[in-house]
């Protein structure tokens, strides 16, 4: 579906190389990734937009422009995304990049370099990348909000808390310490009114 993005110029037309791919719209994009074997990258999908590229087997771009993803990969829009590892999301934004398998990465210039990576960068004009495998990784230049009817929990690896406050702030497990500082910190929760 869709045609060119210059009519006067062929190379902008869409193109389904592979068996089972799909272009919906839009102009410039390739479902396959074009050489001659017309097995290895089938069910591609790209449903609109300019410049994408899904090209590997049931790879997915929605839309936005020069996005591509590899295999079993989806992007669903944005700008200059590339889902690289298998099985990788992008959900949109601009320049992120997943490198790992079975990564996530959203925002702005997201780097999720590693395997099971999950990162989220604000829009700040830099690259913010994982550093390990099946890591969570946050940039908020502007703070961090958890806003819980409950309490707030953190576990370990093997599921037993480390870290806990119940919903009045009352820390219940887990300690706040440092040798090197002399003050105490006192935990509080806020009501908010609607």
């Amino acid at each position: 579906g869709g045609g060119r993005s210059d009519l006067s110029k062929p190379v902008t037309a869409n193109r389904a190389s592979d068996n089972y791919a799909t272009i919906s719209g839009g102009g410039y994009n390739r479902a396959g990734n074009g050489n001659s074997d017309t097995t290895d990258a089938e069910y591609a999908t790209v449903s609109g937009g300019y410049l994408n590229t899904a090209n590997g087997r049931q790879a997915t771009v929605g839309g936005g422009a020069d996005n591509m993803a590899v295999y079993r990969a989806t992007i669903a829009g944005g700008l200059t995304n590339r889902a690289l590892g298998s099985y990788s999301a992008i959900p949109g934004g601009y320049l992120n990049t997943t490198l790992g398998n079975y990564a996530f990465a959203a925002g702005k210039r997201a780097k999720a370099n590693h395997d099971g990576a999950f990162v989220w960068a604000d829009s700040t004009a830099a690259d913010f990348a994982t550093g390990k495998a099946d890591e969570f990784a946050v940039r908020a230049s502007g703070g961090v909000l958890f806003r819980t009817g409950g309490g707030l929990s953190v576990e370990n690896s093997s599921g037993q808390s480390v870290f806990a406050i119940d919903s009045k702030g009352k820390l219940t497990k887990g300690t706040l310490t440092n040798s090197d500082l002399s003050f105490s910190i006192t935990l509080f929760t806020r009501e908010i009114e609607d």
